[in-house]
C-alpha cells in the first residue's frame, strides 16, 4: 500500500504558519534558502494547495497529490491566482483517471511552465535537469518529487 496525499515546496521561516493550508505534516525537510519539502496527508485539489500556500507564504509555491506513491498531478503556483498542473509519470496516471475537466501537462510541455514556476520564484534551473527529474525512473513518485524540488531550487 503505497502514500495517498500531498507533497509540497514552499518558502517560509514557519512551516506551522501552513499548517491550515497543508493539514497534518508528515514530515519537513529543509531545501536551503528559506524553502522547505512537506509530506502531509489529505486528499483534493493540489492548484489549489499550491495556490492557497502561495497567498499565505507571498512566494511561489509547489504542491502534488499523490496516488498511491504511483504518479502524482504537480501544481506549480506562481501567486494566488494561478496554478499550472503537470503530470508526473503520466502513464500510471491513466490508471487512477486523471481529473477530465483539468488540462494536465507532460513532456516539454511540463518542463516548461516548471522552468517558468521556477524562475518566477528566483531559481535558475537547467531545463535539461529538470526534464531528467520528470523522467526518472524512481520506486516511489515521492523520491522523483524530492528530486524535482532539488533540482529545481538548486538544492541539488
Amino acid at each position: 500500500m503505497g502514500f495517498w496525499g500531498y507533497v509540497a515546496a514552499a518558502r517560509t521561516p514557519d512551516p506551522a504558519a501552513l499548517g491550515v493550508a497543508i493539514g497534518a505534516v508528515l514530515s519537513d525537510d529543509d531545501l536551503g534558502g528559506g524553502w522547505r519539502l512537506f509530506q502531509a496527508e489529505g486528499k483534493g485539489d493540489p492548484g489549489r494547495l499550491a495556490r492557497s500556500i502561495a497567498e499565505r507564504t507571498g512566494a511561489p509555491a509547489l504542491a502534488a497529490f499523490v496516488l498511491d506513491s504511483d504518479c502524482a498531478i504537480l501544481a506549480a503556483a506562481t501567486g494566488p491566482g494561478e496554478a499550472r498542473q503537470v503530470a508526473v509519470n503520466p502513464q500510471l496516471l491513466e490508471d487512477y483517471g486523471p481529473p477530465e475537466d483539468e488540462e494536465l501537462l507532460d513532456g516539454a510541455e511540463a518542463v516548461a511552465a516548471l522552468v517558468a514556476w521556477a524562475e518566477a520564484a528566483g531559481f535558475e534551473p537547467d531545463p535539461d535537469a529538470v526534464a531528467a527529474a520528470l523522467d526518472a525512473d524512481e520506486t516511489f513518485v515521492e523520491e522523483k518529487l524530492t528530486a524535482l524540488a532539488e533540482v529545481i531550487s538548486g538544492a541539488r
